[in-house]
């Protein structure tokens, strides 16, 4: 019965998708070469929001260049970034590829005009190879390689024993999110489309996997039109243009100086991720301060003390002080099983709290464990 309930909803909502109505295109061509795109006073609002995703957006992403487009969660930027894809349709204003308006072109020569690489782009079950070749399905070997390369993943399909026939597991499960965001990079490098979007490609992905990324990203703006949909304003400080969305509309355009001289709400939001991005180095420079090995302290020296340093050492002088009465415990029961039954030893194992605070270990005096036991609790 189960089983039949999953069968009934996942039939209504196949059936709901295959009565959705194609979408409508034009017959208008693209020029050969680079292309350009431009908005003005493009919106757009979805059917179940009551304000617009985007209203008012005028902006001019030229060929052959990086633009970044930033701002909050929110803001309309992966909205913007699927209308030139022409994954939304019924937009309002102006948007053009090429001087040709986008509602205008041939189902043909959009898709062959744009290619995007999401958040998470989606990899099929199967082979390396077959998901290659479906952006280019004649392509040889070599040209599969060098997008590969391009996209700094060929090393992960050399060291792979079966190289491009390297099988692909049901989502990509036996891929890391970064190489996954590489081998869809890859993909789109070889549809080779004029415009490339890149809508949060790095979102997801490690500090070198991002690095990589956006080798590549810098790499396709020297000859394509680049678009960079970010939430890590430290990517875009060297795009060629810079757009701040914010509730739908453009509120600010021009490079990251011209940005930060501004002083506006894209310099508010750079230095705030700034401030969190050096949360690591700042951290390393106070609180805590981890003391060397005991041998190579100096013993006469006052250690700098904070409040949070003083709690710290609290807490864990009595959990050193805890464990010395359990091996205390032990200590005796181990020397009556050697020399036969012994008096409880009266003494109390402690840990000297003036020790602790100097970071020097803690002070365990156990006459039944010796010097060992003394210097294996001091470690």
């Amino acid at each position: 019965f189960h089983v039949a309930m999953n069968g009934m909803t996942s039939t209504k909502r196949i059936f709901a998708l295959l009565d959705e109505p194609d979408r409508a295109y034009g017959d208008r061509q693209l020029p050969q070469g680079a292309l350009d795109v431009t908005t003005c006073d493009l919106g757009f609002a979805y059917a179940e929001s009551a304000r617009p995703a985007l209203h008012d957006v005028t902006l001019t992403m030229p060929a052959s260049s990086l633009t970044a487009i930033v701002g909050e969660s929110g803001s309309g930027k992966s909205t913007f970034a699927a209308l030139i894809a022409g994954e939304l349709e019924g937009y309002d204003g102006a948007l053009r590829i090429g001087n040709v308006e986008l509602r205008e072109l041939s189902k043909r020569a959009l898709t062959g005009a744009v290619s995007i690489v999401g958040a998470r782009s989606h990899l099929f079950a199967g082979t390396l190879r077959d998901n290659l070749l479906m952006a280019r399905p004649g392509a040889s070997d070599a040209e599969l390689r060098d997008a590969l390369a391009r996209a700094h993943v060929l090393d992960m399909v050399d060291a792979h024993p079966q190289g491009l026939d390297m099988r692909i597991e049901q989502d990509a499960a036996n891929l890391s999110g970064g190489q996954r965001q590489r081998v869809a990079v890859a993909r789109a490098l070889l549809h080779d489309a004029p415009i490339m979007i890149f809508d949060e490609a790095t979102s997801s992905v490690d500090a070198e996997s991002e690095r990589l990324i956006m080798r590549t990203v810098h790499e396709l703006a020297e000859r394509k039109t680049v678009i960079l949909v970010t939430h890590r304003l430290a990517d875009a400080v060297d795009a060629n243009s810079i757009a701040v969305f914010d509730h739908g509309a453009c509120v600010e355009t021009g490079t990251h100086a011209e940005l930060m001289a501004q002083d506006g709400q894209y310099a508010t939001m750079f230095r705030a991720q700034a401030s969190v991005e050096q949360v690591g180095q700042r951290a390393r420079n106070r609180g805590i301060a981890y003391a060397p090995a005991p041998n190579t302290m100096e013993h006469n020296v006052k250690q700098p003390e904070s409040v949070h340093t003083q709690r710290a050492l609290m807490t864990c002088a009595g959990c050193w002080g805890r464990w010395a009465i359990c091996v205390r415990s032990w200590c005796w029961r181990a020397a009556s099983a050697h020399w036969g039954t012994l008096p409880r030893p009266s003494c109390q194992c402690s840990v000297s709290w003036r020790c602790a605070r100097r970071l020097s270990g803690p002070s365990v005096v156990c006459p039944w464990a010796g010097p060992w036991h003394s210097w294996w609790c001091a470690r």
